[in-house]
């Protein structure tokens, strides 16, 4: 079962922590993370299932909210070490690229459970995907470790 509209709350959601929050602002947010875990629950429910039912991406959609319903959330700028910026790395594409990749799973599932070719060619492609997100943040000077948190777990 397909919950319309999730993927596009977790996007806005991310988007907003990727912006930083001021403490009124990570009130709303949290207030707005539990109507969605609350909204999906209900759907759940009625048909009979539990979100971990969901199909992979939406578990981990739902999964991502739930730690931000409960997690402790950045608010203000960048934090700061020592008094300076922490620096972090943002790179354009990257959650798309991922959203991509779990497509790609989710839809070719069948075919890489029977087939170690499809394994090897896609295991072939997140090398190189790796490999390139590895290259821009030596270019940048940086670890991948700097890399935006959301940016970071794809990576990962």
């Amino acid at each position: 079962m397909k919950i319309k509209g999730l993927l596009r709350a977790f996007r806005a959601v991310r988007a907003r922590l990727q912006s930083g929050l001021g403490p009124e602002e990570a009130i709303r947010l949290k207030e707005d993370v539990k109507s969605i875990i609350q909204t999906v629950g209900e759907i759940c429910t009625r048909h009979c299932m539990t979100p971990d039912r969901l199909p992979g991406p939406s578990q981990r959609v739902y999964k991502f909210l739930k730690e931000v319903e409960v997690g402790q959330l950045p608010t203000g700028g960048p934090k700061v070490d020592g008094g300076l910026p922490k620096t972090t790395l943002a790179l354009r594409n990257v959650l798309q690229l991922g959203d991509h990749l779990t497509d790609r799973l989710w839809r070719q599932l069948p075919l890489l459970t029977s087939s170690p070719e499809g394994r090897k060619q896609l295991q072939a492609e997140i090398a190189r995907h790796a490999e390139a997100i590895e290259g821009i943040c030596a270019r940048q000077n940086a670890a991948v470790g700097a890399l935006e948190a959301p940016s970071h777990q794809i990576y990962c």
